[in-house]
């Protein structure tokens, strides 16, 4: 029962609710006490100022008198009065069998200052207080006044704290106990949540139960991440399906040629072109699988980037001379414009050469003999914007969204050698560079690529 988490904090509320309860308690009932005994303390040192004053301006009958009328109407059980000579002998007292409590020695070396004791009747233990005071001419007053009536307001006071206490602990652990299973109740919702997963139901999210703006958020992160396993499940099987297509036509090809080659009798050099065929798909499927592997481990940010400085200018320049010649076996007209002033990012000069290579393979690849290609690098504000820009077929509007999916190829692409993971790569290793990538395309008219990466005074202010 106490592993219950409502419980625990029921329990825990309780015990700071009771210790709180309980401190202020004791300064109230420390206050009350203090200022009811101030109270009497006030009122003896009067009245035995009052008789002081009698016995030095009347006299000592006068002073007796006077005693034994405030005595007689106060009532003995209440108040009573003794007066002690010079030498410390009781001459006159007016105590019940109650008081009749013997005084201590040391308070009646009074001089100027009165003192003051707490004492309790011998019969009933009731508390009773009296002062010491000087009369004068060596002669000490001693006047008691009963504490009971003090004392049971007191004790009405703690019997009430008592009872309101019990009565405050038991609605207040309710409520608590209440408040705390409302308040959980999000959790519990989650904790199914989590349990339909682990049994494979993806399909209902978590309603927000207009609680706690806590439990509301926990709620809120838990539906996110239901979605997004949600969407991770449909790209797994999409690139399930994906590999399974893509892989299986090599696959099937080899299978092809060998089962072809061995039908009848073959000479060396067909034997020679089956392994010569075996050897090209087969290089196409380890292509396939290790373009797949960096795109994931890029995204799982397990290949860290190198941190080193790169220039773009070298990048674009080396991209460029590379593909050069391609372009002129096509016919293209092929340009590149690059800044004198050197553009530099922090990254991984190879993945950035990749990328930015898979991208001008695609413009001169997908461009028509007489066309045109450009590669376009300029400083915008804090960025880098590296442009690809062709004049090739375009790519159809309702394709856009999808051209960075795994293993998508649109229906121009088809003709063409490929895996569909070239834009894939691209995406991710500019990401990871904290960059973007931005596409414009149309049909007939060209697609245009941009790249825009932050340059390294950017990264490092």
């Amino acid at each position: 029962m106490f592993r219950k988490l409502s419980v625990r904090l029921t329990l825990l509320y309780t015990i700071l609710f009771s210790s709180l309860s309980l401190v202020v308690f004791s300064m109230v009932y420390y206050s009350l006490s203090k200022d009811l005994m101030l109270r009497i303390d006030t009122e003896l040192l009067g009245d035995a100022q009052e008789l002081a004053r009698i016995y030095q301006e009347e006299g000592f009958a006068d002073l007796l008198t006077e005693a034994q009328k405030e005595a007689d109407e106060e009532g003995n059980d209440k108040t009573f009065f003794r007066i002690y000579s010079p030498k410390k002998e009781k001459i006159m007292s007016s105590d019940t069998p109650e008081w009749n409590v013997p005084a201590q020695q040391d308070l009646l070396n009074v001089s100027q200052e009165s003192r003051y004791e707490t004492i309790r009747d011998s019969i009933h233990g009731n508390r009773a207080r009296s002062i010491f005071h000087d009369l004068g001419k060596g002669s000490i007053v001693q006047i008691g006044t009963s504490l009971t009536q003090d004392d049971r307001l007191l004790k009405n006071f703690v019997e009430t704290f008592l009872f309101a206490f019990a009565l405050l602990l038991l609605s207040g652990g309710s409520i608590g106990f209440a408040m705390a299973r409302h308040a959980l109740t999000g959790i519990e919702k989650v904790r199914q949540s989590a349990n339909r997963i682990s049994a494979g139901d993806l399909s209902q999210l978590i309603p927000s139960n207009g609680g706690s703006m806590e439990i509301n958020n926990l709620i809120s992160s838990f539906n996110r991440m239901q979605v997004r396993i949600q969407v991770l499940l449909r790209e797994l099987q999409d690139v399930t399906n994906n590999v399974a297509h893509d892989l299986r036509s090599p696959v099937t090809r080899i299978r092809g040629l060998a089962e072809t080659t061995l039908t009848g009798p073959q000479t060396l050099e067909e034997y020679q072109e089956l392994a010569s065929a075996v050897i090209e798909e087969s290089d196409r499927l380890v292509g396939i699988i290790n373009t797949m592997l960096e795109i994931a481990e890029t995204d799982a940010g397990i290949r860290p980037l190198s941190g080193e400085t790169v220039d773009l200018n070298e990048i674009v320049r080396d991209v460029s001379d590379l593909f050069a010649t391609v372009a002129d076996d096509k016919d293209i007209i092929f340009t590149t414009e690059i800044p004198t002033q050197a553009l530099i990012v922090v990254g991984d000069r190879s993945r950035l050469q990749r990328a930015f290579a898979n991208l001008l393979d695609n413009a001169i690849k997908f461009t028509s003999k007489g066309g045109r290609v450009s590669i376009t690098l300029l400083k915008s504000d804090d960025r880098a914007l590296l442009i690809f820009d062709d004049s090739g077929p375009g790519i159809p509007v309702e394709h856009l969204p999808r051209i960075y999916d795994r293993f998508f190829r649109g229906e121009r692409s088809r003709t063409t050698t490929g895996s569909g993971l070239g834009l894939s790569l691209v995406k991710s290793i500019i990401n990871i560079h904290g960059g973007q990538v931005d596409v414009v395309s149309a049909i007939d008219q060209g697609t245009r690529f941009t790249i825009s990466l932050p340059l390294q005074e950017n990264l490092l202010s």
